[in-house]
């Protein structure tokens, strides 16, 4: 039930990009983890980063920059 719900929300709240999904492709080439937040999360980011009207931003914890990806897309 809840995957369905996640893949409701992404389909009417993520456009298509295609710098994230080849982010996301990179990331499971290299071979790192499956830890990295889901496209909602990253909308939820970049909404939150544009709403806030920040300017400037520090990512800790970069894994494979999709999280990084989102927030720098909400900078000015």
């Amino acid at each position: 039930m809840l995957t369905e719900v996640d893949s409701y929300i992404e389909h009417l709240c993520v456009p298509h990009d295609e710098v994230f999904e080849q982010a996301l492709r990179e990331a499971a080439a290299a071979g790192l983890p499956d830890i990295h937040v889901s496209p909602n999360e990253g909308r939820l980011l970049y909404l939150l980063a544009k709403i806030s009207g920040a300017r400037r931003m520090l990512e800790i914890g970069l894994l494979g920059g999709y999280s990084a990806l989102w927030l720098a897309s909400a900078l000015r």
